[in-house]
């Protein structure tokens, strides 16, 4: 009880950082301002943007499916259920990783959760790698650089982080272990295993799913240029694609939930390289948001409309 009253106070103190931060940007940028910013965006141009970014969550769900139905015989429908029920909950979570809640919605349809969470870890880890390239290259951009020189360091990088995670993970393995032997030890030598047995058994896998990953993201980057757009910013589509994927990097920092607040500071800095005002960019950003916590809300109560399948015990494996 008292741990379960440690974690919601955790997740209070990150909601009202969030808040605060949102508070002070919208303080600095005047009300007035961003009141007109609202106002210039067209409902047509707003309803396509809507569409992309729905899109993109939708082709994100897809994206996870075929990881985790190498474990498992799932329908879409099944994993749909769990997946909007884990998105609804991230967005009350620190970070990017509020969804592996997915690992337990998952658990009453057979999956173990050393099983779940490898497909999730793979699943976020490419996609952190390609917002990891698009913030090189941003910073390239803005400094003036050739593009080559942050795809090398990137390439550098993608050698030395996997093996940089590898030996973090064995060593905590080590230490749990030599402290005790208990579920948690078997756990992570489990999930270890079962991540390094994934990447053998379907590399195709896992470029498909970073393929469709990058279809995800231009999905996304489409949602902010349309209504950059209806605001009279008629930029290209590669220069809001850096600056907004530059900008949702930031939301990996458990600063906040789900980056609120911190997200919008970065991409008040990023766009306004490409001379776009700070109510405009708020704007953008706030109504987007807006419309993730939407469907995040529906999505999630549409969930229990559906069949739901007894729980079968748990635990670990």
């Amino acid at each position: 009880m008292e741990s379960e009253q440690k974690r919601t106070n955790k997740i209070l103190v990150r909601a009202a950082i969030g808040i605060t931060l949102l508070v002070v940007l919208i303080w600095n940028v005047n009300i007035k301002n961003l009141i007109n910013s609202f106002c210039q965006i067209s409902i047509p141009f707003l309803l396509f943007a809507i569409c992309y970014q729905y899109g993109s969550v939708f082709v994100g769900s897809l994206n996870q499916y075929i990881l985790f139905r190498t474990f498992n015989e799932l329908t879409y429908k099944i994993f749909l259920i769990s997946y909007f029920r884990a998105f609804a909950i991230g967005l009350l979570l620190p970070g990017r990783f509020g969804d592996a809640a997915i690992g337990v919605f998952l658990k009453s349809e057979g999956l173990y959760y050393t099983q779940a969470f490898s497909a999730y870890l793979w699943d976020k880890y490419l996609t952190f790698t390609l917002y990891l390239v698009i913030v090189l290259l941003f910073f390239a951009n803005i400094m003036g650089q050739p593009y080559y020189i942050p795809l090398l360091l990137w390439l550098v990088l993608g050698l030395i982080l996997p093996v940089i995670i590898y030996s973090v993970l064995r060593t905590t393995i080590a230490k749990q272990r030599s402290r005790s032997e208990g579920r948690w030890a078997r756990f992570s030598d489990n999930l270890l295993s079962q991540l390094l047995d994934f990447a053998k058994l379907h590399p195709c896998l896992l470029l498909i799913n970073l393929f469709i990953t990058c279809i995800k993201l231009c999905l996304v980057i489409l949602s902010y240029h349309v209504i950059l757009i209806s605001l009279g910013y008629y930029l290209g589509v590669w220069k809001v694609g850096l600056a907004s994927l530059a900008s949702g990097i930031v939301a990996y920092i458990p600063v906040s939930i789900q980056g609120l607040g911190t997200v919008e500071a970065a991409a008040l800095f990023n766009f306004k390289t490409l001379g776009v005002s700070s109510s405009d960019v708020l704007a953008c950003y706030l109504i987007l948001r807006t419309n993730t916590y939407v469907l995040a809300f529906f999505a999630y109560f549409f969930t229990f409309l559906l069949h739901k399948k007894p729980n079968k015990e748990v635990s670990f494996h």
